[in-house]
């Protein structure tokens, strides 16, 4: 046998190693240790507060002692406004986005009204100059037209006179006749 095998025997071959938790038991239960081991400290903060953990159902909230339910109740009120404060986020949001897109057509609507406005400008400004030139064509046509007659008005002077000439000089060189009715047309 080797000195491995002194030391520790075989299975089956075990002696007192079962009786080492039946000793550890007997000398617990006849000493107050396990009185001590078992019993709370009298200075533990835990001791004095009770917990209703057989009232928590499944729609209920466990009590875990007043500093950590004021920290859970400070919880769902900090979560209830963040719900809130997202809610009228989203709101507020959706409103600026109504209020762009109304500015962006009032913004599309004022510069249509500005190019309706510039072209009718230019129509007006174009039809005053049209306006202009056919007034100064209507003044320069009469121009014309008092030349013309004033021409004619020349033209027939001179004939007039080149006639009353003639029949001056028609009359000097016949004999004066007594004319039996008076000529007509003639004023002398």
């Amino acid at each position: 046998m080797s000195a491995n095998e002194k030391r520790h025997p075989g299975p089956g071959k075990s002696g007192p190693v079962w009786l080492l938790p039946v000793v550890l038991w007997a000398g617990l239960t006849s000493c107050s240790l396990t009185d001590k081991l078992l019993e709370p400290d009298a200075n533990d903060p835990l001791e004095e507060m009770t917990t209703y953990l057989e009232e928590a159902g499944p729609p209920s909230q466990m009590d875990w002692g007043d500093g950590q339910e004021m920290l859970l109740t400070r919880f769902n009120k900090l979560l209830q406004e963040h719900r809130t404060l997202k809610d009228e986020f989203r709101s507020i949001q959706q409103e600026l986005q109504t209020r762009d897109s109304e500015l962006q057509a009032a913004r599309e609507n004022t510069k249509r009204a500005q190019s309706e406005k510039a072209q009718s400008d230019a129509m007006n400004q174009d039809l005053r100059r049209q306006i202009h030139q056919q007034r100064a064509q209507i003044l320069t046509l009469e121009i014309k037209k008092a030349e013309v007659q004033r021409e004619l008005l020349l033209h027939r002077i001179s004939s007039l006179d080149a006639a009353i000439r003639q029949t001056e000089s028609n009359e000097t060189t016949t004999p004066q006749q007594t004319p039996a009715s008076p000529v007509r047309g003639s004023y002398r």
